[in-house]
């Protein structure tokens, strides 16, 4: 288990708490847990998806290759 041990304090309008709360009772987590979440879901596991995706979008380019030799003599001359 994630050990939490660092505090925040953040100030929320009387509308987002109580619709924080109402989720909170729903899914039976508390707030922070709640926030937890989405910090995650909109911090990290983007950032991890958006990596994914430009790797993947480098594996389709269609870049001219040549042997290890010749591209690391290009890359150490600053070829282009």
């Amino acid at each position: 288990m994630v050990q939490l041990n660092k505090r925040l304090e953040i100030r929320l309008d009387q509308t987002t708490f109580n619709l924080l709360q109402e989720r909170s009772q729903k899914a039976h987590k508390s707030i922070g847990e709640l926030i937890r979440l989405a910090v995650k879901q909109m911090y990290i596991q983007k950032d991890k998806k958006e990596r994914l995706l430009a790797s993947e979008n480098l594996c389709h380019l269609n870049a001219p290759v040549t042997d290890w030799p010749q591209m690391e003599k290009e890359i150490e001359q600053g070829y282009g």
